[in-house]
């Protein structure tokens, strides 16, 4: 599903940062699609934009349902994708967290996706990830 309200900056060096700037209708299809386990999205990033301060800009974000695992964030350069991979329960807290975020009436909220030790729903994995909302 192409998607023009979205985009994506990433740093791969010394750790993995994704940083994905979208609207409110673009965070509650992306949380409808973590609800149904996928779904790809297709960002469409201005040639003439400077990812600044982040390395390059990514093209794609999907979503793949992976029996009995949590979460997977991945950052795949040469696809130029964010990937989310899970078991549908997992992906299902993930989608809860991106509707909350949809559906916060702060215009500067925000939410950071990011692993550490005996987390809930994701597994450890690389990159941490900044959802927020895109400047109108």
């Amino acid at each position: 599903m192409p998607v023009t309200d979205l985009a994506l900056r990433y740093v791969d060096t010394p750790m993995q940062e994704v940083d994905v700037a979208l609207t409110r209708p673009a965070a509650l299809a992306l949380a409808a699609a973590l609800d149904a386990g996928h779904g790809t999205f297709d960002a469409a990033p201005d040639p003439d934009d400077d990812p600044s301060p982040y390395r390059a800009f990514l093209n794609h974000l999907e979503v793949v349902t992976h029996p009995g695992g949590k979460v997977t964030m991945h950052l795949d350069v040469p696809a130029s994708t964010l990937r989310f991979t899970g078991a549908p329960a997992h992906l299902k807290v993930l989608a809860a967290n991106i509707r909350a975020l949809a559906e916060d009436p702060d215009p500067t909220g925000h939410l950071h996706v990011e692993y550490f030790e005996e987390h809930y729903y994701l597994a450890e994995s690389e990159p941490s990830v900044i959802f927020h909302f895109a400047q109108a």
